[in-house]
């Protein structure tokens, strides 16, 4: 099943777009090409799993926890759930033929990121929340921007919040790109590169979004069927190691693509850049 998603998903964008093509960070110092195919499977993020399974083991006992402590808990949360978008965006840009600082961050400096990051889209919530109410938007559809970060990896439910993640998701790739070129993720560099990239962020954005929306879906329908298989098991053990593994899976899964595809978009617009260059040259 990996190798054909694998076969799928590269084979057909790696021989029609991506080859030769300029390394995502190209900027440290020249293009660098290379002539053996670039994967994107999903096995090649392994390392992120351990993460997964943390933030929903943490996610789905936080609930039954009494009052603030349940909030703690879906905050506290979104810290291994950043580490796995971490390693994740650290191997794809490896995979592409790209150096990036962020192999150099011990666990303590990767925790401080993950607050230099998440801190500044709490912000961003919370600013988005307050403006959305002030443009009429009812306060239970505006308190779901609070859910922007968590919905990259976890679903919690339609309407605009797949895309309010595809969003998400490529603001943290840019924040963490920029730790890796050994600058400060700021909303000021997103706004930088966006401005530079719109064209394929954009096109990133549209597609994450759909296929959040198809994940939504697929988990819907396949996760009734782990409900009726689990449902019969004696022990809680063996049930509750059943939907956390199915969880985690589906988790891996999103986050999986989201990395890949905004990779590939911020590949493509520096081997758009390229020619351009050369000309001015």
């Amino acid at each position: 099943m990996i190798e054909w998603i694998n076969a799928a998903f590269v084979g057909r964008f790696y021989n029609r777009h991506m080859k030769p093509a300029a390394t995502i960070l190209s900027s440290l110092g020249g293009s660098v090409y290379r002539n053996e195919q670039v994967g994107f499977g999903p096995y090649l993020v392994l390392e992120t799993l351990p993460w997964l399974l943390l933030a929903t083991v943490i996610r789905l006992y936080s609930l039954s926890w009494p009052g603030g402590l349940s909030l703690l808990g879906f905050f506290v949360a979104h810290v291994p759930v950043f580490i796995a978008f971490l390693l994740a965006s650290q191997k794809m840009v490896r995979l592409t033929g790209g150096f990036t600082a962020l192999e150099r961050l011990s666990f303590h400096r990767q925790l401080s990121l993950s607050w230099a990051v998440l801190w500044r889209l709490l912000l961003l919530f919370f600013c988005t929340i307050i403006i959305a109410v002030l443009l009429g938007m009812n306060k239970y559809s505006a308190s779901k921007f609070w859910l922007g970060f968590d919905g990259i990896v976890f679903v919690w439910g339609r309407g605009f919040l797949p895309f309010w993640s595809a969003l998400i998701a490529a603001i943290v790739f840019i924040m963490v790109v920029e730790k890796g070129l050994d600058r400060k993720p700021t909303f000021l560099s997103v706004v930088r590169q966006f401005k530079a990239r719109w064209k394929q962020l954009t096109k990133a954005i549209i597609i994450i979004g759909l296929l959040f929306v198809a994940c939504t879906f697929v988990q819907f329908f396949v996760g009734r069927l782990v409900w009726a298989v689990g449902e019969p098991l004696a022990l809680p053990f063996g049930r509750n190691l059943l939907y956390i593994g199915f969880l985690a899976s589906v988790s891996y899964v999103r986050l999986w693509l989201a990395i890949t595809i905004l990779t590939y978009a911020v590949r493509a617009s520096y081997r758009q850049q390229l020619p351009q260059s050369a000309m001015k040259t």
